[in-house]
């Protein structure tokens, strides 16, 4: 399964994917510009699972979302502010540090595995 913490704003996306099978981490910027973010998931094999916070502009990635099939977990945003493991003052390092590893621990929580050795489960 690949779990995929999204920070989405109105140009750009910033993402952390886990495959829980191997363990392995991706980080990744997506523009959102013509077709990038439709074949960036689209190309994405297995289940797939994204979490998403809260925002004005999401309906049209949530419709998206659907149409391909993917799983979109959405959080409100305070929430998930509130589980961040730390607070750090640049925009893109709470992304990175907090918003998409936070969806990852969710998603861990919620399927009764605990994060271990880079997101290898352990039940």
């Amino acid at each position: 399964m690949r779990i995929i913490g999204c920070d989405l704003h109105a140009r750009q996306q910033t993402i952390a994917m886990l495959d829980s099978d191997t363990g392995e981490l991706e980080d990744k910027t997506l523009e959102h510009q013509g077709e990038t973010v439709r074949e960036f998931y689209s190309a994405l094999s297995g289940p797939i699972l994204v979490g998403i916070e809260a925002t004005g502009s999401m309906q049209w990635f949530l419709e998206l979302m659907e149409e391909l099939g993917i799983d979109c977990q959405v959080g409100h945003p305070a929430k998930i502010r509130a589980a961040e493991p730390q607070k750090t003052k640049a925009r893109s390092k709470r992304c990175r540090a907090g918003v998409c590893s936070c969806w990852l621990k969710i998603v861990f929580l919620r399927s009764g595995c605990l994060p271990v050795n880079h997101g290898m489960c352990a039940r």
